[in-house]
């Protein structure tokens, strides 16, 4: 049975009632991109207790849903690896800051932005 078949079926015939169905492995095993990759992990293993930034955006000071949406996605990856290796200490900071960047004809110029980073250490 097909996704949209399935979908089909939970909207007509079931009353809204969740029906479980099955997947292709694929739809498992795909993942939305890493953070702690394992190039990351190395390094943090080869150096104990020295504080890595691990992952950082930037954003406008007024896209204020997309800032707690990068936190949230910093917390879960860190604890998700903190369960998994228990010797990892992690934190995500934030704040304002002036961004120096280049523009495509070498002129350089600054702008406020709002810096989302995820550090991360390994604890000996």
């Amino acid at each position: 049975m097909s996704t949209e078949e399935v979908q089909e079926q939970y909207n007509t015939n079931t009353g809204k009632v969740f029906v479980p169905y099955s997947v292709d492995d694929t739809v498992v095993e795909a993942s939305r991109g890493k953070i702690f990759t394992q190039e990351m992990i190395s390094l943090l293993t080869s150096n104990p207790n020295k504080w890595y930034v691990v992952d950082e955006a930037y954003f406008s000071k007024d896209e204020r849903a997309e800032i707690l949406s990068k936190r949230s996605v910093y917390y879960t990856a860190g604890k998700t690896v903190q369960r998994k290796f228990g010797n990892i200490e992690y934190k995500v900071k934030g704040g304002a800051e002036s961004v120096k960047e280049t523009m495509s004809n070498g002129f350089d110029y600054s702008r406020e932005a709002h810096a989302v980073r995820l550090y991360a250490r390994w604890t000996a």
